[in-house]
């Protein structure tokens, strides 16, 4: 009958062995110290992200300002009402009371 190895002769085999001892600084070293490391690439991603996030954000502002754009553009009743509202201009005979 075959006698069975333990794990400790596996271990054992596999400090002493200088190819695995290779590879396993090899892996180390790429995953840590390389200038590509995983947790740079972890880091990266997730400035990808925030990055898409930020330029859907963009796009649906710009969408919406130029459908503002339009609207102002088309009517001076609506450029009026814009004007009053957010920058609080008057006709010359009137006078505004801002209530808040």
């Amino acid at each position: 009958m075959e006698e069975k190895k333990s794990f400790w002769t596996y271990v054992k085999y596999a400090i002493t062995n200088k190819y695995i001892i290779v590879i396993i600084v090899f892996v180390i070293y790429c995953l840590f110290f390389d200038q590509h490391n995983w947790i740079e690439r972890a880091k990266t991603k997730y400035q990808i992200a925030e990055m898409e996030s930020d330029i859907n954000y963009y796009k649906k502002k710009i969408d919406n300002d130029k459908k503002q754009i339009e609207l102002y553009g088309s009517s001076i009743d609506e450029l009026e009402k814009l004007a009053r509202e957010e920058y609080f201009m008057k006709c010359p005979d009137e006078e505004i009371f801002v209530i808040k």
